[in-house]
């Protein structure tokens, strides 16, 4: 197995995106997988990651009351019938099923571990540099930019760069790299367009706090912001964007922040009322956003719809 089969393998999971909402738990689940080879480790024991991997599928998944991590550890043994090249559960004889092939949790948790398989370990094992690299190509495909980062610490491959690979990884890296700096690339010229025409619509001005830097004659500090993510297949237009300033934008993709049908804003509940609070975001509650002058260009009620069912933390 190579680096790119592996990647292409997670990627071709089916349930990435099921019926307009997302559905990243198995992806997830993998990249935690990852993070564990990056460091040398093969197997975890389930009952020793069920929260690890609970509070990561909270994180960076969809809202929603029980993540149900067993479902995604069990269920990526196979797909459709056909064992799951990446995937490896230990003592999976003995752990019984019910209902829609869901595993019996007290068996998971008395007998089962879990992580990669035994070809996709050797990828990666003590190799954190290029177990950083396959995470980043499938958390490319997962969630935004504002997000990817967090995830890469969260899984434990954070800060890792490729200076330390040898030569021999290096020259394994390569091919790949150039790969995925031509997907970077084609995905920095599509946002520059997008963000070009959504910071004109809004007077390149900060929807929610009015902002707008400008040294000279150059604005700053201002972000266009998909209401609906490119990963959740989004569109490039001005109705599914927002002019923020990069705090606003954070909030937004965080699911910390969404928006009404009548483009009030909204705070989770689950945001810590900490220093400073209502200076940055407490006092714009309830308040309209600053839409672009021209009707079409205000933000899609569809797209207002995904974010609050799919991103915020209500």
């Amino acid at each position: 197995m190579q680096i790119q089969q592996f990647v292409t393998e997670v990627q071709r999971q089916p349930v990435f995106r099921q019926d307009g909402k997302r559905a990243p738990n198995k992806p997830l689940t993998v990249l935690f997988a990852l993070g564990l080879a990056g460091r040398c480790q093969r197997v975890i024991r389930y009952a020793d990651a069920e929260q690890r991997l609970t509070e990561l599928l909270i994180r960076f998944g969809p809202p929603r009351d029980n993540p149900k991590p067993e479902q995604a550890v069990w269920r990526l043994r196979d797909r459709e019938h056909r064992r799951y090249r990446v995937w490896y559960i230990e003592n999976q004889e003995r752990v019984g099923t019910v209902g829609d092939d869901d595993p019996r949790l007290s068996d998971l948790r008395a007998h089962a571990a879990f992580g990669l398989s035994d070809e996709a370990y050797e990828l990666f094992a003590g190799k954190p540099h290029i177990a950083r690299f396959a995470a980043e190509c499938i958390a490319d495909e997962l969630l935004p930019d504002t997000e990817r980062e967090e995830l890469l610490e969260a899984i434990g491959l954070g800060g890792e760069d490729f200076a330390d690979a040898t030569q021999a990884q290096q020259a394994d890296l390569e091919l790949h790299l150039t790969e995925r700096e031509q997907v970077l690339s084609r995905r920095s010229r599509r946002y520059a367009a997008f963000a070009k025409k959504v910071l004109a619509a809004y007077a390149h001005r900060c929807a929610i706090c009015s902002v707008a830097p400008k040294l000279g004659e150059r604005h700053f500090g201002l972000e266009a912001a998909h209401i609906r993510w490119v990963q959740a297949d989004g569109p490039d237009t001005i109705p599914n964007g927002l002019c923020l300033c990069r705090m606003h934008h954070v909030a937004l993709d965080r699911g910390a922040i969404t928006f009404d049908r009548q483009l009030k804003l909204d705070i989770s509940p689950h945001l810590t009322r900490s220093g400073g609070f209502d200076d940055w975001i407490g006092r714009y509650y309830g308040t309209r956003l600053q839409a672009p002058s021209r009707a079409e260009n205000h933000p899609h009620e569809q797209a207002l719809d995904w974010h609050r069912s799919q991103v915020f933390k209500g």
